[in-house]
């Protein structure tokens, strides 16, 4: 995809460790139980009794690379409950604040996933209506910086220009987590 396409993100999420890829996109098979809990299924095995498998997309790109944190910006192909929050955790980095999906850290107290931009067709009228967001102050904080990484292309970097000296982590490979200082208030 373009860097283009980017623009129109929705999504901004914190994950624990370092994201690899640079971009990429996310599909898995996610069922949602009757408990309302959902989990990735094996597409190949037939989905247990009494719970929806449904194909769930979602593209990433990563916007920094910290030494213990990724920010990432998300693109939903799909609208499914939990979507972001269980396919991250499959990718192995969980969103931060998400310890039902297998998050460590919680320096917020509340998940660092946050929708930037929110649209909707008016029920009266059917005229498109779009809600935008910044992401909360706090989110600045999280994470220690990453001396020695790479950045991919900022989306908010008029001329898409790369930050010097930083450069991504061993592919496959999450970093130790380190304890972050709470929120100063």
């Amino acid at each position: 995809s373009s860097a283009g396409d980017y623009d129109r993100d929705c999504v901004l999420a914190i994950v624990e460790g370092v994201v690899a890829t640079d971009e990429g996109t996310l599909k898995d098979v996610l069922l949602e139980e009757r408990s309302l809990r959902v989990r990735p299924v094996d597409p190949t095995r037939p989905p247990p009794k009494g719970g929806r498998a449904r194909i769930a997309i979602t593209r990433y790109r990563v916007i920094e690379r910290r030494a213990d944190v990724t920010r990432v910006a998300l693109r939903l192909g799909t609208g499914r409950r939990h979507q972001i929050r269980v396919q991250l955790a499959k990718l192995g980095h969980p969103v931060i604040g998400d310890g039902r999906h297998g998050a460590r850290r919680d320096p917020l107290r509340r998940l660092c996933l946050h929708a930037t931009r929110l649209g909707f067709r008016h029920p009266d009228t059917g005229a498109p209506v779009e809600f935008e967001s910044a992401p909360p102050a706090a989110f600045a904080g999280i994470g220690r910086p990453a001396e020695g990484r790479r950045l991919p292309a900022s989306p908010s970097s008029p001329s898409g220009e790369r930050d010097a000296g930083r450069r991504s982590g061993p592919p496959g490979r999450r970093q130790p987590l380190a304890a972050s200082p709470p929120p100063q208030r």
